[in-house]
């Protein structure tokens, strides 16, 4: 994930290296919450 924060700082400068780290922030959260969500339905399925 930081190998893309670096490549897009030289064609944006600084805003390209916070949006990156900015998206793979949110992706890390999102991809933590669904499976968090997913273990408590199934919780509750049983």
């Amino acid at each position: 994930m930081k190998r893309t924060g670096i490549l897009l700082i030289q064609p944006f400068g600084l805003w390209g290296a916070i949006v990156s780290q900015v998206l793979s922030y949110a992706s890390a959260c999102g991809i933590a919450w669904v499976m968090w969500y997913a273990i408590h339905n199934k919780d509750h399925a049983l």
